[in-house]
């Protein structure tokens, strides 16, 4: 697969959920982030181009969940597990939550 993303993401210090809104089902877990995507990890596919309002929750001691709407770029199983690995980019999103995100991935 050829890499097309224009900035580097970082892998997060802690364990970053990221959750479907509303109703708080789990998507899954952060790989890398970076305030324009991330990948994930977690139980279930997504289909491709497929639009999710999501929250992240950056941790403890990072405030309240960011919400925020992204595309489902590509989505394939897992070589590792019985997971999916996802690739999204950030659609939508406030900008204090984009800092917040940059701030917590050091970027």
């Amino acid at each position: 697969m050829t890499e097309r993303r224009r900035r580097a993401r970082t892998a997060p210090d802690a364990v970053v959920e990221v959750r479907r809104r509303p109703g708080g089902e789990p998507l899954g877990r952060i790989i890398n982030l970076s305030r324009h995507g991330f990948l994930t990890l977690g139980p279930a596919a997504v289909t491709p181009h497929q639009r999710l309002a999501l929250w992240l929750e950056l941790g403890p001691g990072e405030g309240e969940p960011i919400a925020l709407v992204a595309e489902a770029v590509w989505c394939r199983p897992s070589t590792h597990s019985s997971e999916y690995g996802a690739g999204f980019r950030i659609c939508e999103i406030d900008e204090a939550d984009a800092e917040r995100i940059e701030r917590a991935v050091g970027g």
